[in-house]
Parts: C-alpha cells; sequence; structure tokens
C-alpha cells in the first residue's frame, strides 16, 4: 500500500480550506483521501466517527455539533456567529426534535454585512449588539436571551414556553424574566416578536420538562385553571 503523503505541518488534525491546501502545494487527490472529511463544500477535516451520520437527518450529538461548527469557522467572516437553532444546541437548550439536528448550520452576521449561504447552511441578517454574544470556546453564538427570542420564530408558542421555563428554572436558572423582557424591549422589530410577547407572561420557574411545560400551555389556552408546577404536598 502507497504510504499517503503527509499534510503541511499542523493540518492533520484541525479543519482547513480546500483552497488553501492547493495554494500551500497540496494535490487535489490527496485531498480526497479518505483519512479526510468533507462537512462543507471546500473545507477538509480529519476524519472522525460521527454519533451519526453529518448529514441533515442526523441528529445532534453536541459534540458532533462543536466538531461541525468548529470546522466551519474556516469559510465564516469574522463578525459572524453562530445563532437560532444551533445556538440553542450549543447551550444545551431543550429544543423541539425537529430542530435538534446536525444540520443546517444556523450563521448571523451583523444586518450591515452579506449574509452566509450555502448547501447545509441557513444565513441571518440581524440587528445585534456584540454584548448578546457569548464564546464557548472558538465559536462565538447569540446568547441565551438572544437565543430565546430568535427561537420565536421558528418555535409554536408552548415549545417557546418549554425553552423559556428551563432558561428560567428555579434549581439553576440561566436568565431572569427581565432579561427575557429587556431582549424582547432591545429588539422590537423581529420575526416572532408577537409570539416571543405572549409567551413570556406563561413561563413559571418550576416547570422540569418540556411535556410538563407543552401541557401546562395547553390546559391555560384552554381557558382551564392552571394547574401548579410541581407544587410540594407532605402529609403528617
Amino acid at each position: 500500500m502507497t504510504a499517503r503523503i503527509p499534510l503541511p505541518d499542523g493540518w492533520a488534525d484541525r479543519p482547513f480550506r480546500v483552497g488553501d491546501a492547493l495554494e500551500a502545494g497540496v494535490a487535489r487527490s490527496r485531498l480526497n483521501s479518505k483519512d479526510l472529511d468533507r462537512p462543507f463544500w471546500g473545507i477538509r477535516t480529519p476524519a472522525r466517527t460521527f454519533a451519526g451520520s453529518p448529514t441533515s437527518v442526523a441528529w445532534a450529538n453536541r459534540t458532533d455539533l462543536e466538531a461541525l461548527c468548529r470546522a466551519l469557522l474556516v469559510r465564516m467572516p469574522p463578525d459572524s456567529f453562530f445563532s437560532h437553532s444551533t445556538a440553542a444546541l450549543l447551550l444545551g437548550l431543550p429544543v423541539p426534535t425537529r430542530l435538534a439536528r446536525l444540520r443546517p448550520i444556523h450563521v448571523g452576521v451583523p444586518a450591515s454585512a452579506r449574509g452566509m449561504e450555502a448547501r447545509d447552511i441557513v444565513g441571518h441578517r440581524v440587528t445585534i449588539d456584540p454584548d448578546t454574544l457569548v464564546d464557548r470556546g472558538p465559536l462565538r453564538l447569540t446568547g441565551p436571551a438572544r437565543t430565546w427570542l430568535d427561537l420565536a420564530a421558528l418555535l409554536t408558542l408552548g415549545e417557546l414556553v418549554a425553552v423559556g421555563d428551563y432558561l428560567i428554572r428555579w434549581e439553576a436558572p440561566i436568565l431572569t424574566p427581565s432579561e427575557l423582557q429587556h431582549a424582547l424591549e432591545r429588539y422590537p422589530s423581529r420575526s416572532g416578536l408577537k409570539r416571543a410577547r405572549a409567551a413570556l407572561p406563561l413561563l413559571r420557574d418550576r416547570a422540569e420538562s418540556q411535556r410538563e411545560s407543552l401541557l401546562r400551555v395547553v390546559i391555560v389556552l384552554a381557558g382551564l385553571p392552571e394547574p401548579a408546577c410541581n407544587y410540594r404536598v407532605f402529609s403528617q
């Protein structure tokens, strides 16, 4: 068996752009070797085993999602960031299963910049302030409050309440309701804003699961008395 031609120093353990490799003298045939994956057009990464096939139908294991996002970094504009359901999954928020996928990757840029559009990538041009972004290692993404607000365009009312309940849960709150209210006031012109406004007063900090939140919203919207979340009953 013919030994593979070594890649330039450091390239065998990180993502890189095909164009950069060609400029460095790497042959195109080498870029098609089985020890390299092709997570996106024009990008190569060291071959790795995904929990599921890295396609749009694969469930999003966070480790695999982070690897895909790191690979995409080599093509992303410097002022871009991960957003919407991609940011939610990176933050560990409980999105519904239809959005808990490895692909597409949602990438945001400031409204004045050119949106990123390519296969398996959904680009968003948005009005956003830098202090609403957070860093998770090398990955920059929308913070919890802004991510919740962006999800309002993708989720049903009940699903949005479930994510909000998770963010404010009493045992380990990530945000307060006032911080979500502030996000609503800070970005008043957004897709899904009406749904976010409707969701905010329905949030409860004692909910402990998505299904519990969804059921509570159904009961409330049906005009029935709202059930108390995880009410503690003691007997003597």
